[in-house]
């Protein structure tokens, strides 16, 4: 996918209402006091993961004419070319997903949060990391370096892994080695092998069955469009974000028949497909059947009757989705929105937005120009309970050139409680493949400490070995944190005896 560069920019938009969608039942929704902080994590997750889904399959379903219903089965008919065309890429077999060897670095850019500048307590500023993955063995190895820039590393760890335990040095401050083992090695060794045996044969295996399964759900959509009802609402001029465009309005009607019809539209060209009907005869060995997965989604969307409204510009593209979730949802309240604002193709400027009962609206925003696009969320609790507060995370002028990626500013901002907080920072990564694990136990040789079973005497002794490499120290924290950790230690001495 491509992204568009530069700090997006953001208007004012309509605000939306979101209600648990459930379909022909009244749901009932309790206020929630203070609910914003405590969800900002999983939001920000889950509105990431489709704001990149978004950006991969949106920008190919734009290219639609005047009738609504031929639009909508345009969906189907690209959503099927998109596919197709991405399966037949991963299973060329030009991509090793079983070796792969990630070299790259990342730069803090700024640190601040309750007005304190904490990338003042540091000197070095950049993480530089070479990691090779073997997911057929489960074992991984490499040097993780910290710098200033791209001057020359101050300290670097290598590394390695076996999946049972991990083997670690740091020759700059320490002449020891180190060993430590996984409790959880055994699952992780687990999954690595299960993502390792995922070879470009695999995959090449499965590539008949994932094409011919979309291509039933574009039958399914193709039907869709053929049962909806359409109504031309009127022509106007949609003042959005990015200027203003002229609009033809139409007001599309998904009715229970509908939805029923286009499933059944589906299921019945998946029971008929042969690149499928061996994984069906062995689902009808569960007791599933073809008439009662019908059955239960006919219960499910039992009653239905949801409208939404479509914009198309005079160029026959679809400007902007919304819908009024009382049309949809039994007790629900608002809208949700999609816009496709792009100048000159809709896609290049993608909006997706809504907000709860609280008046806690969600916003996100993706921007391309050329080969280079940004990402950014915006988090809102209700102005009139919590003013000035906001939470906006998002990525800057990335661009993907090969196997390499580069993105130059990663950020999180906003005010939380009062406290503002800005965090950003650059990426790069290359993913290439390699023949052979560079690292293995023999490169921890000499005296090894188990950290699992350390003694005192060895606490000890690291102690005195890391307190002898202040040099090294100064390289990495500045005075300012030097000064904090001796007051620390200080107050800490003062208080209770220093234990290791």
């Amino acid at each position: 996918p491509q992204f568009n560069a530069g700090q997006p920019q953001f208007g004012t938009q309509p605000q939306f209402n979101v209600g648990q969608p459930q379909f022909g039942v009244q749901q009932p929704v309790a206020k929630k006091k203070k609910k914003w902080p405590l969800v900002v994590g999983i939001l920000v997750v889950v509105i990431a993961i489709v704001a990149v889904l978004t950006a991969i399959f949106v920008p190919r379903f734009l290219s639609l004419n005047n009738s609504a219903a031929k639009a909508l089965k345009n969906v189907g008919s690209t959503f099927e070319t998109t596919v197709n065309e991405y399966v037949d890429n991963v299973s060329s077999g030009s991509v090793s997903v079983t070796k792969n060897e990630l070299k790259g670095s990342i730069k803090l850019n700024s640190l601040s949060y309750e007005g304190d500048n904490y990338a003042s307590y540091l000197n070095v500023d950049t993480v530089n990391y070479n990691i090779q993955t073997d997911l057929t063995t489960g074992c991984a190895g490499g040097t993780i370096s910290l710098s200033k820039g791209t001057s020359t590393p101050v300290i670097n760890c290598t590394f390695y892994t076996d999946g049972s335990n991990l083997y670690f040095k740091v020759p700059e401050l320490f002449s020891e080695t180190f060993k430590v083992s996984s409790s959880s090695s055994s699952s992780i060794s687990s999954s690595l092998n299960l993502v390792g045996g995922m070879s470009s044969s695999d995959i090449q295996a499965y590539a008949p069955v994932v094409k011919a399964i979309v291509s039933d759900f574009a039958k399914g959509i193709d039907k869709l469009a053929d049962e909806c009802t359409y109504k031309k609402v009127e022509g106007s001029t949609y003042q959005s974000e990015n200027g203003d465009i002229k609009v033809k309005i139409y007001d599309v009607t998904v009715s229970e028949k509908a939805l029923t019809e286009a499933f059944n539209t589906f299921i019945d060209a998946v029971y008929a497909d042969s690149a499928i009907s061996p994984y069906i005869t062995l689902l009808g060995a569960t007791g599933v059947t073809q008439s009662s997965v019908k059955t239960e989604f006919a219960s499910v969307v039992k009653g239905v009757n949801a409208t939404f409204r479509m914009y198309v510009n005079n160029n026959n593209k679809i400007v902007k989705f919304s819908a009024d979730l009382s049309n949809i949802v039994k007790g629900a309240s608002g809208t949700v929105s999609m816009e496709f604002i792009g100048k000159d193709n809709p896609g290049d400027y993608i909006i997706a937005q809504y907000t709860d009962e609280d008046n806690f609206t969600l916003k996100a925003t993706l921007k391309e120009s050329g080969n280079i696009s940004s990402v950014q969320v915006d988090i809102v609790p209700d102005q009139n309970q919590y003013p000035g507060e906001f939470l906006s995370v998002g990525m800057d002028g990335i661009s993907v050139s090969g196997n390499s990626c580069t993105i130059n500013n990663v950020y999180a901002k906003g005010n939380i409680d009062g406290e503002n907080l800005d965090v950003s920072c650059g990426i790069s990564c290359t993913d290439s493949e390699f023949t052979k694990l560079n690292y293995s136990t023999s490169n921890f040789t000499g005296t090894q400490v188990n950290l699992d079973y350390i003694t005192s005497s060895q606490k000890t002794q690291l102690m005195t070995e890391l307190s002898t490499k202040t040099d090294v120290l100064k390289k990495i924290f500045s005075d300012k944190m030097i000064n904090q950790l001796i007051i620390n230690g200080n107050s800490s001495k003062s208080s209770s005896s220093l234990t290791y």
